[in-house]
């Protein structure tokens, strides 16, 4: 009917719209880089070379995905049945991005100016995987290591590895909106490790006695605070 014609699309029919043409460019770009060394960011025996443009194109698509799978977690449609194919599409644009950066075809283009914010990207997302995360720190330069963006990595994968939630949080807080973005995926995990030491903190265990010293709480605005939750429902 009329009605359903010149309807406003849907959020997730947007993301869906969206999701299936970025996959397709990607592919494009690598058919035409099929007879690289690599597979994917070498030269192959025509001299093959990208240009900053496949740079700036898998940029780009990295940005979408990390943001749409942050805000996409609205969605119950996303979340049953399209989430895992979303990190499993931005992991292979990470993989393909870090390829151009540091891959024979690129040599030619002397500078990638957002090599630094997109390795800490990559890096933020595979925050839970330590041995991928300590592999591939290994192969990044030292003038990538000592870059801003890195060392924020460094700082939250420290505070995350150490369950330490107070440094995690207040980092948190400092992130930009795609380094915020990804940070998530680890909030809640975070928030039940924070929970649990309180307790165990603040209700030792033990046979309460009248002299047993009062146990100190939390009320529900300092929690909203410490861990960053929406609201104290």
């Amino acid at each position: 009917n009329t009605d359903e014609l010149f309807r406003a699309p849907s959020l997730d029919e947007v993301y869906f719209f969206c999701f299936d043409r970025m996959r397709m460019i990607a592919k494009d770009f690598i058919l035409q880089s099929i007879g690289s060394e690599d597979g994917q960011s070498g030269d192959n025996a025509n001299g093959f070379k990208i240009t900053p443009v496949w740079i700036e194109c898998h940029e780009r698509i990295a940005r979408y995905y990390i943001i749409m799978d942050s805000y996409m977690r609205q969605s119950d449609i996303y979340l049953e049945n399209h989430a895992e194919q979303n990190k499993e599409q931005m992991n292979n644009i990470f993989k393909t991005l870090m390829g151009y950066y540091s891959g024979g075809s690129a040599l030619h283009i002397k500078k990638k100016q957002n090599r630094e914010e997109f390795t800490a990207y990559y890096l933020l997302g595979q925050l839970g995987n330590r041995g991928e995360v300590t592999k591939y720190l290994r192969t990044v330069p030292r003038s990538i290591l000592e870059s801003d963006e890195i060392n924020f990595f460094l700082k939250v994968w420290g505070a995350y590895n150490d369950a330490d939630y107070a440094g995690y949080f207040v980092l948190l807080r400092k992130a930009n909106l795609l380094q915020a973005c990804l940070m998530r995926q680890y909030v809640s995990e975070l928030r039940l490790v924070a929970i649990k030491k309180l307790v165990i903190v603040n209700c030792p265990p033990g046979r309460v006695t009248d002299e047993t010293p009062p146990v100190p709480y939390l009320i529900a605005p300092d929690l909203v605070e410490l861990l960053m939750f929406e609201d104290e429902e």
